[in-house]
């Protein structure tokens, strides 16, 4: 069976090589063609290449990164892909955090990132990205949310949280904010008491990093004191006590605290006493502890989940104790990219991972291990086994999903997760809807008196 797709795909990559040929672009390796039949399912062809010069052609793509170790993986990546002549060319392009990546991709000036699912949000809403790929984990395209605490600290669980030293992965990050913080206003563990309602009746004076600083002693949420996330300016600076760098907390690699495994990292080496996370970083940790890069080369440490009941699970049990499931990193770019582009760059990234996605690939370079560089996480998630195409369109909407979108939009204002629920928004609207009638019964009766 192997053997007879095998030879399918090479009928495939030589037919599509003669057309190659006869379209004028260049032809490599004819006859050749076939790599494979891909991650996806398609057939991938050493053969198909795009070709610099005119015509819309694809010649390079600029890739966001935010920090040194992220830029170093990036050029390795780059020369790796030169290596195997795959193209378009990868260039890389370094900013100060996610944030400036978007508007460096709206403005046009790069191509290509990957963002958490908290990052695709606002690069879907506020900047038009669009989704091209998604990377796909041991659980799919989608992560689960934890809490952790250290197995000796028997006295935490999710009832005992008040007042202790939290760890996030950053500020609106999905598996480290927001989706625990939406789904802890959704149990009733955090509380909305900023909320109050101004002049012109709309709700004022309440963002969710003060619900946050209200239940914690202190923390660490990178990102938490850039203006972009603080724009009120009332975000305190014991949220960034626990960082390693209290003064600038920042939001990408310089901080040691940062992502996923920074905040378990902040946990272990650090002040922490609870850290947000996803699921998959709690089980490397448990597994490896060195996939942290810890200085501390004979620290061991056992963890435990934090669940709803109170209880506290070992982080193999993760599907009983969670807050909610994230959606898996999205490989983004700029929805005025035309579909010729769409495909040259999802081609690279396919025939890329086939070379170099298996962390035992004997190429050299590993796309989805950053275990070489001083930070985890770089470019991709250590986690992920390959990259794959979630959804036929191209709404970040939809790759979300509504779940997701639902606990995102929570967190914009007043309204709990589950949209003024049916307690007191309930009832204010009941007895203003009798004042209402009451007025008009009272107008009603007086007039006909008249």
């Amino acid at each position: 069976m192997q053997e007879t797709n095998d030879r399918k795909c090479r009928g495939f990559c030589n037919r599509r090589n003669r057309v190659v040929g006869r379209s004028g672009l260049r032809r490599e390796n004819a006859g050749s063609g076939c790599i494979g039949t891909g991650m996806s399912g398609e057939e991938v062809c050493t053969t198909e290449r795009p070709e610099a010069g005119v015509g819309g052609r694809v010649t390079s793509v600029k890739w966001c990164v935010i920090s040194r170790d992220e830029k170093t993986k990036c050029e390795d990546m780059s020369a790796a892909f030169k290596e195997k002549a795959i193209l378009p060319k990868v260039e890389c392009i370094r900013r100060y955090n996610t944030l400036d990546c978007m508007h460096t991709i709206f403005d046009g000036r790069a191509d290509l990132i990957n963002l958490d699912a908290g990052d695709a949000y606002v690069a879907g809403k506020q900047y038009g990205l669009i989704p091209i790929l998604a990377e796909k984990y041991s659980s799919g395209t989608e992560s689960y949310a934890v809490a952790v605490s250290k197995e000796n600290n028997d006295d935490i669980n999710i009832d005992t949280m008040e007042n202790r030293t939290a760890c996030f992965s950053g500020i609106k990050m999905g598996a480290g904010w927001v989706v625990p913080i939406a789904t802890m206003f959704d149990w009733g563990v955090l509380q909305r008491d900023g909320c109050q309602y101004n002049n012109r009746d709309e709700f004022s004076n309440w963002t969710d990093t003060l619900s946050v600083d209200t239940l914690f002693e202190e923390g660490c949420v990178p990102g938490v004191l850039l203006g972009a996330y603080d724009t009120g300016g009332m975000n305190g600076q014991d949220l960034c006590d626990a960082c390693a760098n209290t003064l600038t907390c920042r939001r990408n690699h310089k901080e040691l605290y940062y992502g996923n495994m920074g905040s378990l990292r902040c946990l272990i080496e650090g002040t922490g006493e609870i850290a947000f996370t996803n699921h998959l970083s709690a089980l490397a940790v448990t597994f490896d502890i060195q996939s942290l890069s810890s200085t501390q080369s004979g620290i061991s440490v056992g963890l435990k989940l934090l669940c709803k009941n109170g209880t506290r699970r070992a982080p193999s049990e993760y599907e009983d104790c969670h807050f909610n499931k994230v959606p898996s990193n999205i490989v983004m770019t700029s929805g005025n990219k035309t579909d010729r582009e769409l495909h040259k760059y999802r081609k690279m990234l396919r025939i890329g991972q086939y070379f170099f996605g298996g962390d035992n690939n004997d190429n050299g370079f590993k796309m989805f291990d950053s275990s070489n560089y001083t930070s985890p996480d770089l470019m991709f998630s250590d986690a992920t086994n390959k990259l794959v195409v979630k959804s036929s369109k191209t709404e970040y909407s939809d790759w979300l999903g509504q779940d997701h979108l639902r606990l995102q939009q929570s967190l914009t204002g007043c309204i709990p997760p589950k949209v003024l629920a049916q307690t007191s928004g309930t009832r204010s609207f009941k007895h203003s809807l009798m004042i209402i009638i009451s007025i008009l019964l009272v107008f009603y009766f007086n007039k006909n008196e008249q």
